[in-house]
């Protein structure tokens, strides 16, 4: 859904009318499959994650981006269980992406500790 607002500020030649569109930001959110039940943990960690999924999922890759945005990891996805070791990264917040067939299916935060 969007919102309008509309500014209407007052000067010495009258008014002008300014409109926006936006939708609200809902943060990274998840865009999994319905029927892809998976779990990343432990959640904060030292750097050691597991990411556990119910089913192997075609072409899957999983990046991992630093809080600048820099791709720091990319991976394929062969296996249910995957260990992602950050213990090398300094402390902080990072994204991981689960992609399908080049099409983000899954997005989360890692927190290191």
């Amino acid at each position: 859904y969007s919102n309008v607002i509309t500014l209407v500020p007052f000067n010495f030649f009258g008014t002008a009318v300014v409109s926006c569109s936006f939708s609200p930001c809902t943060g990274i959110g998840n865009m999994k499959n319905q029927y892809l039940h998976l779990a990343v943990y432990p959640n904060p960690s030292n750097g050691e994650f597991s990411l556990v999924m119910n089913e192997v999922i075609e072409d899957a890759f999983i990046e991992i981006f630093d809080s600048s945005g820099k791709l720091i990891r990319k991976q394929s996805v062969e296996e249910k269980n995957i260990q992602i070791n950050l213990k090398e990264e300094v402390t902080g917040i990072y994204f991981l992406i689960l992609t399908s067939n080049g099409k983000p299916i899954y997005k989360t935060k890692l927190i290191k500790e």
